[in-house]
C-alpha cells in the first residue's frame, strides 16, 4: 500500500485546481465561511490555520476580511497558486508546503484550526489520523479549537474512482472516519469533542459531518 501522501498527491494532481473550483462555487464558499465563523466563533484577534488549504479557497477570503490566517498544503502547485492569488489581492498571508502529519509550526501557536473537504479522510490508517490530530493538538493554544470537516459528496467520489478504482476507500485512497472513531481518537489525545453536526443535508450527503473539538487547558 502506498503512503497516504503519495496517494493524495496523485489524486489532487488528477483533480487539479480548475476542477476543485468547479465543485466549490463562490456561493458555497461564502456559505461555509459563515458557518465556520459561527461554529468556532472566529475572531480577528486570533491566529488561524487553514489546514490543507489548497489554492487558498478559504484562506484568501478570510484574510480579505481582516482575519490573521495562515495556510498549509501538501501540494506545491496549490501553494504556488495560493501565493499568486494572495499577491494579486495584496494580502500578506504565509502559505507553506507541508504534511498534516508533521506541521512546521511551534507549539501553542494557533487559536483555531480548520480542515475542510475530505483532506482528513485521505489519512487512511488510524496511525496517520492519530499523528495528525496530535499535531493539531500540539500547535493549538490551550482552549484552542479545531474543526475537521469530513465530506464524501458524489462528484468527489467519482473522481476518486477515476484515479483509484471503485474500491478506492478499501484500497487505501480514502477513509470515511465515523463519529465513534473520531470521538475516541481525539478524546484519547486530549481534545474535548464539543459537537458533531452535518455539514450538508444529511439525506443527500449521509457521510458528511463536522467534528468540532477543543484543546483541554
Amino acid at each position: 500500500m502506498e503512503d497516504c501522501a503519495t496517494n493524495s498527491k496523485k489524486f489532487y494532481k488528477f483533480l487539479g485546481i480548475r476542477n476543485m473550483e468547479s465543485i466549490a462555487s463562490s456561493q458555497k464558499t461564502g456559505e461555509f465561511l459563515n458557518k465556520l465563523k459561527k461554529l468556532i466563533n472566529l475572531s480577528k484577534k486570533e491566529k488561524i490555520l487553514d489546514l490543507c488549504c489548497g489554492y487558498g479557497r478559504l484562506t484568501i477570503p478570510l484574510s480579505k476580511k481582516g482575519y490573521d490566517v495562515a495556510g498549509i498544503d501538501l501540494m506545491p502547485t496549490f501553494i504556488q497558486e495560493a501565493k499568486q492569488r494572495a499577491k494579486k489581492h495584496k494580502l500578506n498571508i504565509v502559505f507553506r508546503t507541508g504534511d498534516m502529519r508533521k506541521l512546521p509550526y511551534l507549539n501553542n501557536n494557533f487559536d483555531k484550526i480548520f480542515c475542510v473537504w475530505s483532506s482528513f479522510n485521505h489519512l487512511f490508517t488510524p496511525k496517520d489520523q492519530i499523528i495528525s490530530i496530535n499535531q493539531c493538538y500540539r500547535v493549538l493554544k490551550p482552549k484552542g479549537q479545531a474543526i475537521m470537516v469530513n465530506e464524501a459528496f458524489a462528484s468527489y467520489r467519482q473522481h476518486l474512482e477515476k484515479v483509484f478504482g471503485k474500491r478506492s476507500a478499501e484500497d487505501g485512497a480514502h477513509h470515511d472516519i465515523s463519529y465513534t472513531e473520531f470521538d475516541e481518537t481525539a478524546g484519547n489525545i486530549g481534545f474535548s469533542v464539543k459537537y458533531e453536526v452535518p455539514y450538508h443535508n444529511r439525506k443527500k450527503f449521509p457521510r458528511s459531518l463536522v467534528n468540532a473539538m477543543e484543546k483541554y487547558p
